[in-house]
């Protein structure tokens, strides 16, 4: 009997937790999202972490300044699907804002995912531990699932340090041909951790199963090697102190630098995100603004709450309600607080646009600081553009014909437009003049061209329609920030009397990136 999961899982939006993405599904969601990935048609291989305290133990350094293993901090951060296998870390993300509803381990999932893909005729892998040990774990997953398929199973020792990884390369080509010929869909890597991560990363372009797991020791829970503690213990997050108790001589150093440095490590985070939380007041709500090409959007530009915690992203979600098929723009300046939750958003934003662009713009102090608490500075400064002329350029490696930006913000009764790069003839042939001469009309007007590096006949005329327009409508116009070149050219035209007249300063509005339209060259 196939289960009844439904084609398309509602994905869950990660927290973060000292660097990690972390997945707020519940079990069920898990595995719902699991066995759907399995009967897919994909030609690359899915990673799932389990992550508890000794993966961020063995991944990060004891301050945030440094990893203590890059590879396999990327490994977690990259898993199509990192759950939190211990309270430590439900907790911990609690306390920052986080949500996660459970602990996800992986004792827990193997044997749901074993009794759904019985169902659904999704065949499992079982790759390490003790050769004995797996085989009695198949034989207690086909004993409680009679119509599961093992495909396959294999205990081969690897090495993924040292000097014997330079002739690793052939068995693991053995290794993964005999999973590939078994026609998998599930594979369950015991190695433990960071083994089976580091496994997986050398291996993800040979493996061609849907979706592989690393399950650490969960083999010798299945059969009955290792007693799991009572349900109590597990719900009280326990479990820890019941695995110390049965084997304390190969568990207290692990146990006790292990919780000494998480505690270290999630001191510093905890405390900024209590003060800031109890002095720093709430301001503002999230605005979406467009930048247009050509009449089409293409840049999408986001202010940022002042707060970007688990209520205020919703403001932001709902700004996103339709698909982005553009370059997305999140504006931090005005950015001040952020948690868990808000954290977990950037990640996903930041990775689920990463193909057609996404970026960071001018960050705040706040921001800048809290990511660095975070530790999540070096995800987030690859994409930041702490200045306008930064971000145009990099907007401008992504279209290859992109000309001038013309950009607007309406604020009150007055609107600021911004002309950024060239004002002229071949850049502003494709701007829908009359629905942008056609906004200005609304309030009183200013132009900042700072940012405009040179101008043209033509695009002295579009400034003199914008100017006209607003004042014919009874409203103050004026522009402002121009350079010596783009001075010159005015003054030549005769035009600087009319164009360069001024009004009130206090009528005037700072400019901020807030697009509307775009000009592009042929």
């Amino acid at each position: 009997m196939p289960c009844d999961f439904s084609e398309q899982t509602q994905l869950s939006p990660a927290v973060w937790l000292l660097g990690l993405p972390i997945s707020s599904r519940n079990a069920e969601e898990s595995v719902e999202t699991l066995i759907n990935w399995a009967r897919e048609e994909s030609d690359h291989c899915r990673f799932v972490s389990t992550s508890n305290v000794d993966f961020l133990v063995n991944a990060l350094a004891w301050t945030p300044c440094r990893v203590r293993h890059p590879e396999l901090l990327d490994v977690l951060r990259t898993s199509d699907m990192n759950t939190a296998d211990g309270m430590p870390l439900v907790w911990a993300t609690r306390l920052l804002g986080g949500n996660i509803p459970e602990r996800v381990s992986g004792s827990d999932l193997i044997p749901s995912l074993a009794r759904y893909a019985g169902r659904s005729n999704i065949s499992i892998y079982l790759l390490g531990g003790n050769k004995e040990t797996t085989q009695r774990a198949a034989k207690v997953l086909l004993r409680d699932n009679p119509d599961l398929l093992i495909a396959g199973m294999d205990c081969p020792f690897v090495c993924t340090e040292g000097g014997g990884i330079a002739f690793e390369a052939e068995k693991d080509a053995e290794i993964c041909d005999k999973i590939n010929k078994s026609g998998a869909r599930l594979l369950f890597i015991g190695f433990g951790n960071p083994k089976q991560e580091m496994w997986f990363q050398r291996n993800r372009h040979r493996l061609r199963t849907n979706v592989a797991m690393g399950v650490g020791g969960t083999f010798n829970f299945i059969a009955g090697d290792v007693l799991r503690a009572p349900p109590w213990m597990q719900k009280a997050g326990l479990e820890w102190l019941f695995r110390f108790l049965e084997e304390p001589k190969r568990l207290w150093k692990r146990y006790a630098v292990g919780l000494a440095k998480f505690s270290i490590m999630l001191a510093p985070p905890l405390a900024v995100h209590f003060l800031l939380k109890t002095f720093l007041r709430e301001r503002g709500g999230a605005l979406r603004k467009r930048l247009f090409f050509s009449g089409e959007e293409i840049v999408q530009v986001i202010a940022l709450p002042d707060h970007l915690n688990a209520e205020s992203i919703k403001s932001v979600y709902r700004c996103l309600e339709e698909e982005i098929d553009a370059i997305l723009v999140l504006d931090a300046s005005e950015c001040r607080f952020i948690d868990a939750a808000g954290f977990g958003f950037l990640w996903q934003m930041l990775s689920d646009h990463h193909d057609k662009g996404c970026y960071i713009y001018a960050p705040s102090l706040f921001f800048r600081f809290l990511c660095r608490i975070h530790r999540a500075t070096d995800f987030i400064a690859s994409l930041t553009c702490q200045r306008l002329p930064i971000l145009l350029a990099r907007l401008e490696e992504r279209l290859s014909q992109a000309g001038g930006f013309v950009s607007f913000e309406r604020l009150g009764d007055s609107v600021s437009v911004s002309f950024l790069g060239a004002l002229v003839a071949n850049d502003l042939k494709e701007i829908h003049r009359n629905e942008v001469i056609q906004a200005m009309g609304q309030g009183n007007l200013t132009i900042d061209l700072r940012y405009c590096s040179r101008i043209d006949s033509d695009g002295l005329a579009f400034l003199a329609q914008l100017l006209t327009y607003t004042r014919e409508n009874g409203f103050n116009a004026a522009i402002y920030g121009c350079n010596r070149s783009v001075k010159a050219s005015i003054d030549v035209a005769g035009l600087g009397t009319d164009l360069l007249q001024k009004y009130p300063t206090r009528n005037r509005t700072q400019p901020t990136l807030e697009p509307c339209a775009q000009a592009r060259s042929d």
